[in-house]
C-alpha cells in the first residue's frame, strides 16, 4: 500500500521538465517518465532521474503531429498511446516514439465505433484498447487497434452512465477506472459496472493513477488516496508535499516504486525517499 505519509516524512523533493501547458503524465515499467503538453502539442519523454531523452509532435495532423493533446498511457513499456483531443483520434507509437497507427472513427458509419474528443485511452492484458469518449460521454472498446467491440457506460448504462470522463486507468487485473469530477466510476473487464466512490471526497479532480493497490487523484491543491475498493486513505496538501511552489496546482499525479510524480501545468516535482 502506499503511503503519501510515510513518503512525505523521508522526502527529498526535486523538480524537472520546462512547460507551456501540461494536461498528463505517466510512467512507463522501467521509469521513464512521459509528459504531455498541450500547448505546444506535444510529449515529451525523460529518464528516471529527469533527464529529457525526446519530444515528439508538432501541431498539425500528420503522423508525428498533435492538436492539443490531453493524455498520454505508456503502462507495458511497448506502446505509447495519446489522446489527440482536437483531432479526435488516438495515436499509437512504439517505445521509440516511432509511429505506428492512428485510430480515428468520427466519421464512421457504426455509432458504437465513432468517438470525437477523447479524453484518454489505455490498454488492457489482453491488448485491448479502451477510448475515453468525452463527446458521448462514454467508453469504447476495440480489438486489435481497429475492431470496436463494445460501448461502456454510455446513456443506457444505469448507475454505470458516465457524465464527463476525464482520465481512464486498468488495474492488474483488467478492471477499468473512470475519473471524472466528482467521482470514480469502476467497470469489470467486460464493462460491467460494479461501483462508484469518491463522491463525498472529490469535487474538482483533474488526474489519476492506478498503482499497485491504490487509487492517487489529483484535485488542484491537494493529492487525494483511496483503497482499489474506493476507501479514502489519506489527503495531503500540494503545499506540504511541495513547500516552494505552494500557489500551484497539481494537475496529474503518477508513481514508480518510491517516486511520487505531481505534474503542475509548468514541471514535475518528484517527491522521493531515495
Amino acid at each position: 500500500m502506499f503511503s503519501l505519509l510515510a513518503l512525505l516524512i523521508a522526502a527529498l523533493p526535486f523538480r524537472f521538465g520546462i512547460f507551456e501547458k501540461a494536461t498528463a503524465i505517466a510512467v512507463d515499467n522501467v521509469g521513464n517518465v512521459f509528459v504531455v503538453d498541450k500547448a505546444k502539442h506535444s510529449f515529451t519523454k525523460f529518464s528516471p532521474s529527469g533527464d529529457s531523452l525526446a519530444t515528439v509532435g508538432s501541431m498539425g495532423w500528420g503522423n508525428l503531429q498533435f492538436d492539443a493533446p490531453v493524455d498520454i498511457w505508456v503502462r507495458n513499456g511497448l506502446d505509447i498511446i495519446v489522446a489527440d483531443y482536437n483531432n479526435h483520434r488516438i495515436e499509437r507509437f512504439n517505445r521509440k516514439e516511432n509511429y505506428i497507427a492512428t485510430l480515428f472513427t468520427r466519421d464512421d458509419e457504426s455509432s458504437i465505433a465513432r468517438f470525437g474528443y477523447p479524453a484518454s485511452a489505455a490498454l488492457n492484458s489482453r491488448g485491448e484498447l479502451f477510448v475515453a469518449d468525452r463527446e458521448n460521454k462514454r467508453l469504447i472498446k476495440f480489438s486489435n487497434f481497429e475492431k470496436a467491440e463494445q460501448s461502456i457506460g454510455g446513456f443506457d448504462a444505469g448507475k454505470g452512465k458516465l457524465r464527463f470522463p476525464l482520465q481512464l486507468e486498468i488495474d492488474s487485473t483488467d478492471r477499468i477506472f473512470v475519473l471524472e469530477k466528482n467521482r470514480i466510476v469502476v467497470f469489470d473487464s467486460f464493462g460491467n459496472y460494479l461501483s462508484v466512490f469518491g463522491q463525498d471526497i472529490l469535487t474538482n479532480a483533474t488526474g489519476f493513477t492506478v498503482f499497485e493497490d491504490d487509487v492517487l487523484v489529483a484535485q488542484k491543491s491537494e493529492i487525494i488516496l483511496f483503497s482499489l475498493d474506493g476507501n479514502h486513505l489519506e489527503t495531503i496538501p500540494f503545499s506540504q508535499l511541495v513547500s516552494d511552489d505552494d500557489s500551484a496546482d497539481v494537475i496529474d499525479v503518477a508513481a514508480w516504486k518510491n517516486k511520487l510524480y505531481l505534474l503542475t501545468s509548468e514541471t514535475v516535482y518528484v517527491i522521493t525517499n531515495e
